[in-house]
């Protein structure tokens, strides 16, 4: 498996991260909302989810810091 990345993926890999934390954060304000129902088997699910988007958030993050651009040896 290689680490070389082509131009703009990083930029794109910290979109898909942003876009997880958003959503993590969303599913914590519907958790809470069903928890003020006294909902509880939805609101542990929501914030499971949001567990789960936030752990695949920084395992993103992780490949973010060894990233090695392609060299173009193009003559």
């Amino acid at each position: 498996m290689s680490n070389i990345r082509v131009p703009n993926q990083d930029a794109r890999l910290q979109d898909l991260i942003t876009q997880f934390l958003q959503q993590a954060d969303y599913m914590d304000r519907v958790s809470i909302d069903f928890r003020a129902e006294l909902f509880m088997p939805a609101a542990k699910a929501f914030e499971n989810l949001a567990t789960c988007m936030r752990e695949q958030a920084n395992e993103l993050q992780q490949h973010l810091k060894h990233t090695i651009l392609a060299e173009d040896h193009t003559p």
